[in-house]
């Protein structure tokens, strides 16, 4: 939650608000020392603004007494709260500037809330932005649909998350740099018209930055924002950047990209054969993807994406499991050790190789 400041955010506004009805408005409730109007990008979108007053009294009345409630010469409710303070995410700050980088946090960038801009060294301004902790499920059209209020989207790549409960991401490419400064310095930390929590808005590393370098690990990768990877016969990755990484640092690229760029090089990509994958059966009904690799993995290796627990509407497992292996041999020790488990309802859990499974069961013998 924001701290109480003299800086507000507003949404649900009128989708042509102007600063000087956002002025006109808000000046009635305290002294407005500067205000920023957002309008809406396309018919329908509502607008936002965020309001500084003279004293934080002032803004923590109109939090309290306008937040829900119509505002005088408005026609529907708004949604009014504290903006984020300068340094620990958007809304707070120079408007239309993102705070420097003496501000930054000195820890993770997605610490208290990240700071609008980057840490010292990592992303520069640039018309290129990430956002992270967007719907699951989000999409190209969400994603243009929800920032382009704030800009012209030039481009945009989303990121669906992987597995239930993972949020998504985006990369989002506006006209102009001032229009991504204005998106990471309002926007990081706070919820934006159309979504119900708050994302992490950054600019994107540039291609050969900090987080492109060479992987210098056996099976090691890299890349740029574009999610392009190349690894090698070496078994070393080679990334759009150019940097080394070094004892004691890290990345601030977005691990699902890794694994997204590299899907159809590691090794066991692809289809396996019925005799590398188990089905299992008789799961409990909170039975996760997680839970299956934290089960299985002691008997193998398994290939991304090679564990999968099927659920039914309204997210519970169905009972039912399938897990790949890339040796057929671990799926045999797998489903010896653990077919006719009983736990602990006294149920048993079924595990055999999906060409066991396919051969039915077994014929009477003739007489």
């Amino acid at each position: 939650m924001a701290e109480v400041s003299d800086n507000i955010y507003v949404a649900d506004l009128p989708e042509d608000v102007d600063d000087n009805l956002v002025s006109q408005i808000f000046g009635n409730y305290g002294q407005v020392m500067s205000c920023k109007a957002m309008k809406g990008k396309f018919a329908g979108q509502k607008g936002a603004a965020l309001v500084r007053y003279a004293t934080s009294e002032e803004a923590a009345w109109v939090v309290e007494n306008l937040n829900g409630n119509i505002a005088q010469g408005l026609a529907e409710p708004v949604k009014v709260r504290f903006a984020n303070a300068r340094g620990s995410g958007g809304g707070g700050g120079d408007y239309g500037k993102a705070p420097g980088a003496g501000s930054a946090n000195r820890g993770s960038p997605w610490s208290g809330g990240g700071g609008g801009a980057a840490q010292a060294g990592q992303e520069e301004p640039s018309d290129n932005i990430y956002i992270a902790d967007l719907p699951e499920n989000v999409d190209e059209q969400l994603v243009k649909s929800l920032f382009g209020g704030y800009g012209s989207v030039m481009s945009c790549k989303a990121m669906q998350g992987k597995y239930p409960g993972q949020k998504g991401a985006a990369l989002v490419r506006f006209a102009t740099v001032a229009e991504a400064t204005q998106v990471v310095a309002y926007l990081n930390g706070n919820i934006p018209e159309g979504l119900q929590e708050p994302i992490k808005v950054r600019f994107a590393n540039r291609g050969g930055g900090k987080s492109g370098g060479k992987g210098s690990g056996a099976g090691g990768g890299g890349g740029g924002d574009d999610g392009t990877f190349a690894f090698t016969s070496e078994g070393a990755g080679k990334g759009a950047g150019k940097g080394q990484g070094k004892p004691g640092t890290f990345s601030t690229a977005d691990m699902q990209q890794v694994v997204r760029g590299l899907h159809g090089q590691l090794p066991g990509s692809g289809r396996q054969p019925p005799e590398n994958c188990l089905f299992i059966g008789g799961l409990p009904t909170n039975t996760t993807d997680l839970d299956l690799y934290r089960l299985f993995a002691a008997f193998g290796a398994i290939p991304i994406n090679g564990v999968k627990a099927m659920t039914v509407a309204g997210g519970s497992c169905s009972g039912v499991g399938f897990v790949d292996f890339i040796d057929p041999a671990c799926a045999q020790a797998a489903a010896a050790a653990l077919n006719d488990l009983i736990l602990p309802d006294g149920t048993s859990m079924q595990v055999r190789t999906k060409s066991q499974k396919n051969q039915g069961p077994p014929q009477a013998q003739m007489m």
